[in-house]
Parts: C-alpha cells; sequence; structure tokens
C-alpha cells in the first residue's frame, strides 16, 4: 500500500502543490507584463496577444491531455511527464530575446500547463471518496492554486523582476516542477485500465462516442455553460478592476494591490471552505450563493466609498464564486458522469471556458471600455454573476449525502 493511500492527506498536499505551481505560471506573465513590456520594448497589442496565444493553446491542450488520460488510464505516469516538460519549458521565456520567441515560449507553455492544471483535480475525482469530493477539490486547486497563483507569486515575481530581471521570474517554476514530478511519481497512485467499464455504462469503445454521450448529460453541458462565464468573469476582474480602482476611482498603486490580494486570499480561504460545505449542503445552493456573492465585488469597487478595510472586507465575500470554480468544471460534472470519462470532461469544460472566458471575455470587456468607461466591463461581470445563478438553479443535485438523504426522504413518503 503506498503512502497515499495510508494517508490520502499525503496526495492531496502533493497535488495542491502541482496545482500552486502551475498557477504561478499561468498568472505571472500578467504580474511582470510591465517590466517585460519596457525590456523588449513591446506595446500593448503585443502584450495582449502573449496573454490571449497562451490561452488558446491551454485551451486546446486541455481536450486532448484529458482524453489521452482517460484513454489510457495514465493519470498519474502522463501527469509526471508534463511537470517535466513543464519544468524545462519554463526556462524558455527567460531566454527569449524578442517577442516572437517569446510568444513561441509561451504558446509551448499554454500546452504544457493544461496537464499540469488538469489532470491533479482528475485525480482527486478518480482517487478520492465521492463525499469529500467538495473539499478535496477545494483543497488542491483553490489553496494551492490561489495561495501561490495569486498571493505569493505577485510579491515574489515582482520582487524578483524590481531586483534582477523579469527573465528571473520565468525561472521560479522550473525547480519545483521538477520537484513536484519526483513527488507525483513516488506517492500518487497508479490506476489499473478496468476490462469492460464502458460496456457498463452503455458507452462505445471509441473516445468520441463515449465522450458524446457524456456531453448529453445536463449537468455535464450546464456546467459548460456556467464555467465559461464564470471563468469571464474572472478574467474580466482580474483584467480591469485594477485599472478601474487606479484611473477611476484614483486608488494608489499600493491599495489597488491590498485589494487584489484580498481576492486572492478569499480564493484560497473560502475555495477551501464552500466547496467542504458543498459536501453537507450540496453542490447547488453552494453554487447558486457564490454566483450570487459574486457581485459584490465590482459593485463594491465601483460604489463603495468608506474605509479600506470595508472595501476589502466586501471584496472577500464577493470574491467567492472563485472559490466556487472547481465545482463548476469537475466536481458536479464529474459526479453526473462515467468515471471514465472525468478527465476528458474535466479538460473540455476547461477548453471551452478558456476559449470563450479566457479570449472572448478580455476583449469584449476591453472593446466596452473603450466605448463606455472603465465601469462597463464591471457591469459585464455583474452580468455574468447573475446569468450564472439563473443557470444554477436548472442544476441536478449531485452531492452523494444530499442525494441519499432525499431519495430516504422520497422512500418515506411513498411508504407513508
Amino acid at each position: 500500500m503506498s503512502q497515499s493511500q495510508k494517508n490520502p492527506w499525503v496526495l492531496l498536499a502533493v497535488l495542491c502543490v502541482a496545482a500552486g505551481v502551475s498557477n504561478i505560471d499561468i498568472f505571472g506573465i500578467s504580474y511582470v507584463a510591465p517590466f517585460i513590456e519596457t525590456g523588449l520594448k513591446l506595446d500593448n497589442a503585443q502584450i495582449g496577444l502573449l496573454l490571449s496565444g497562451f490561452w488558446l493553446t491551454f485551451a486546446i491542450s486541455n481536450y486532448i491531455s484529458g482524453e489521452v488520460a482517460d484513454r489510457h488510464q495514465s493519470h498519474k505516469e502522463f501527469l509526471v511527464v508534463v511537470l517535466v516538460l513543464f519544468a524545462f519549458g519554463s526556462v524558455l521565456p527567460a531566454l527569449a530575446s524578442t517577442f516572437t520567441t517569446l510568444l513561441a515560449a509561451r504558446l509551448l507553455m499554454g500546452i504544457f500547463d493544461a496537464g499540469v492544471y488538469q489532470l491533479p483535480q482528475s485525480i482527486v475525482v478518480l482517487d478520492t471518496p465521492r463525499e469529500r469530493h467538495g473539499l478535496n477539490m477545494g483543497i488542491v486547486q483553490n489553496l494551492g492554486g490561489a495561495l501561490l497563483g495569486v498571493v505569493v507569486a505577485p510579491l515574489l515575481l515582482v520582487h524578483l523582476a524590481t531586483t534582477y530581471s523579469w527573465r528571473a521570474a520565468f525561472l521560479v517554476v522550473a525547480l519545483p516542477g521538477l520537484m513536484c514530478a519526483v513527488l507525483v511519481a513516488h506517492y500518487v497512485p497508479s490506476r489499473r485500465p478496468r476490462a469492460g467499464v464502458r460496456h457498463e455504462h452503455g458507452l462505445d469503445s471509441k473516445g468520441l462516442v463515449r465522450f458524446g454521450s457524456s456531453l448529453r448529460i445536463r449537468n455535464v453541458w450546464l456546467s459548460t455553460l456556467i464555467s465559461c462565464l464564470m471563468v469571464g468573469y474572472m478574467t474580466i476582474t482580474f483584467a480591469f478592476l485594477p485599472l478601474y480602482l487606479i484611473k477611476s476611482a484614483h486608488f494608489p498603486a499600493v491599495r489597488m494591490g491590498i485589494v487584489m490580494s484580498t481576492m486572492g486570499l478569499s480564493g484560497a480561504l473560502l475555495g477551501v471552505a464552500l466547496p467542504a460545505a458543498s459536501d453537507r449542503m450540496g453542490r447547488k445552493p453552494i453554487m447558486i450563493l457564490s454566483c450570487l456573492l459574486g457581485v459584490g465585488t465590482p459593485l463594491a469597487a465601483m460604489y463603495y466609498s468608506g474605509p479600506l478595510v470595508g472595501l476589502c472586507a466586501l471584496v472577500f465575500v464577493g470574491s467567492t464564486m472563485v472559490g466556487a470554480a472547481p465545482l463548476t468544471y469537475a466536481t458536479l460534472p464529474c459526479e453526473s458522469a462515467p468515471p471514465e470519462s472525468t478527465s476528458s470532461i474535466i479538460g473540455f469544460i476547461l477548453a471551452l471556458s478558456a476559449l470563450v472566458g479566457g479570449v472572448v471575455g478580455p476583449a469584449a470587456g476591453g472593446w466596452i471600455a473603450d466605448r463606455w468607461g472603465l465601469g462597463a466591463p464591471l457591469y459585464l461581470a455583474v452580468a455574468c454573476c447573475l446569468i450564472n445563478a439563473v443557470l444554477c438553479v436548472a442544476l441536478e443535485e449531485s452531492c452523494p449525502r444530499v442525494k441519499k438523504a432525499s431519495e430516504t426522504k422520497a422512500a418515506q413518503r411513498v411508504l407513508v
């Protein structure tokens, strides 16, 4: 018996660190973009292309990596390989001397980052108890991802870029990436392909037919729509809230940084507490609540005029939608579909979300900001929250504890 099977917290800790290292690379370029712009003499359009290009290859790779992992039941082995490629690939942007070479390096990193980002979530769904999926997913993605990628990364990478060079910021994840590969190889259990599992679920053995059957499940396609709007909310908010605070609300840069760090802290803390609560209360009510509370961050930024501590409190509560993200694109849809489609479903939802929310969302936000001001993208973020709240109402509950309680009550009513 492996150490991770004896103590499941070891498995969660390893996956948590792997997801966090991935998030440092995903969001890190945004923090050092001003230094890259000056160092390579880039314009705003080129900076935007660096960001959107990464999300494009990230989106495509998410589905492909998920399909490969599911087809060969090789989640652990595939994660080890992409972690090694991720570690060596992360050095390439630091060696870039022109916009073209930096763009090529970031396109390549989008391919590697996708596997490192989504495979830990697939392993959580497949190798941890269903009744703890919410808590475990919150720990892996929100505690690891938000804490390292949104709270620690801005402070560390900006310090390195200021003290040394923006190139030093891209070297941060190389060694941790290799260390994560060793930890995954040692602590994550291997999965054995299960003969006949597709036949048991009445699914064709071919990947596309199997995946097509999963897409017809109500919770899967609804979660895909919700995730697209959720990612759009996050990318729009992270892109335009700092600009609004500085240019429209006239915040000093330090105060703006405190507000943005509060969003990351909320994702790390509430991103564990809310998914854990969903293990008892159900996925659906937690997701509805998170979407409704999500309007608080953009509205507080535009209309609250009190002390900074009050604004941070409102932003902290309003950032709960970030914490609900893993429930949307992983926990709830995967609990509603056959387990052999787990990585394909997560990969597909993340891919489409990255294309719609990560590429189209900020572009639409910038377009309306040029025409109606920096407050317009924040209203767009509010609209994403409200539409998602309505879509969440149509979801079917997938939490095993809540479903069992509902079935018991229904049986009792029939007997009466």
